[in-house]
């Protein structure tokens, strides 16, 4: 029975040590993402407002042209992996998007998720 108790002791020592520290680690990196004050970070360029300092950057780079990925055939620049791919899909491979419900075939995936919520209501496309 001594075992047992002295066992689970440890078992509860290392769980309360590792929820601790993961507590702190998760109060360190909410303090650097998110704004302390409740206004919203405002951008520089337009009107927009943001709730964190990590969407900010991430919307400047529509003001200040930093694109990290870039099409192999036109060169444009996106600032998201997804868009590239995206683009080459339908500029550069002639594939087009296709509505599951009614057979639509659309450019771009925002537009038939446009089409898809105007149309048959739908409002979730995960």
């Amino acid at each position: 029975m001594f075992l047992f108790v002295k066992l689970l002791l440890k078992v509860f020592a290392i769980w309360f040590i590792s929820k601790v520290f993961y507590d702190l680690l998760l109060s360190l990196q909410e303090d650097d993402y998110y704004e302390t004050s409740i206004d919203k970070v405002p951008c520089p360029y337009c009107e927009k407002t943001f709730q964190c300092k990590k969407s900010l950057q991430r919307h400047m780079q529509i003001h200040t042209g930093e694109y990290k990925f870039f099409c192999q055939f036109c060169s444009k620049g996106f600032a998201r992996k997804y868009l590239l791919k995206e683009h080459t899909m339908v500029k550069h491979e002639g594939r087009k998007f296709y509505c599951d419900l009614c057979g639509k075939g659309f450019t771009a995936r925002t537009i038939l998720n446009g089409h898809k919520r105007q149309h048959h209501g739908i409002t979730s496309f995960y």
